[in-house]
């Protein structure tokens, strides 16, 4: 071989030292355990996720995601209640996001003072990203979110990821009360540099089945073909059958419900 094609070619040691590394990656990251309960709460009750084996400069994320129905009003809040860390989060920021909305913003306790901010948009979108300062080992009073939903929308999609490098014991359990949900569900994860460690499905008070026009307590062909007529005009519209939250119920809504009776996606 001449010494021009070797030099093209990528050393073994090389990829032996590439190959540890991502090894080593996998491994750190797979260490930690995390199970999160209970799956099923009334609105406030403590929302509990056991870590172990997580390591000083970790970079730990809690997301909550939720639909929350508007009841025909405008307004929408949702909180933690009362957030407790076992260990401190250093460079910690909070990422929020609804649709669709006129505005929406996001209020959290940081130490003696009360960071808010408040999004406009004529997207039917908010992003916001709050930096807040070291988060000591304790507790978080609340994080709040609000906002405005755009006309005739009865569902608002959010979701509230708060973030940070961890530091102190390597186990503990988070703590905090969800506040805003009376009858609906939340879907809480735990990642870890980036990759998902688990998630958990919580169901709070007694929601109705999404999507079960016909109430025999679970969605069929009959509940995807009311959406159908719905989307084409055949039968009055109802805002519940709104997956999307776009204000209307159309195609894209008919074809959601489809896809979720045939098992194509898990959540309507």
């Amino acid at each position: 071989m001449s010494p021009n094609n070797y030099s093209g070619m990528i050393s073994p040691f090389r990829i032996l030292a590439l190959l540890c590394t991502v090894s080593f990656f996998i491994i750190s990251v797979s260490a930690v355990t995390v199970t999160i309960s209970p799956d099923h709460i009334e609105e406030g009750d403590q929302i509990t996720a056991e870590i172990s084996g997580l390591e000083d400069g970790a970079n730990l994320a809690l997301r909550m995601e939720s639909s929350i129905e508007c009841d025909n009003k405008s307004d929408f809040n949702y909180q933690t209640d009362t957030l407790v860390f076992p260990f401190a989060l250093n460079s910690p920021r909070l990422i929020f996001t609804a649709s669709p909305v006129t505005e929406a913003g996001i209020a959290a306790t940081d130490g003696d003072t009360i960071k808010r901010m408040t999004q406009r948009t004529s997207t039917g979108s908010v992003s916001i990203i709050q930096n807040l300062g070291t988060i000591p080992i304790g507790a978080i009073d609340y994080i709040k979110v609000f906002g405005t939903t755009v006309e005739a929308s009865n569902l608002v999609d959010i979701a509230l990821e708060l973030s940070g490098s961890k530091e102190g014991p390597d186990s503990g359990s988070i703590v905090f009360g969800l506040q805003g949900i009376t009858d609906g569900s939340a879907m809480v994860s735990i990642s870890v540099n980036g990759s998902e460690i688990t998630r958990q499905h919580i169901v709070i008070g007694n929601p109705g089945v999404r999507g079960d026009f016909n109430e025999n307590g679970y969605v069929d062909i009959g509940d995807v073909a009311r959406v159908a007529h719905m989307a084409v005009g055949l039968v009055d519209k109802d805002l519940r059958a709104d997956f999307n939250c776009d204000g209307n119920v159309d195609t894209a809504d008919a074809a959601r419900i489809a896809w979720y009776y045939v098992g194509k996606i898990q959540q309507l």
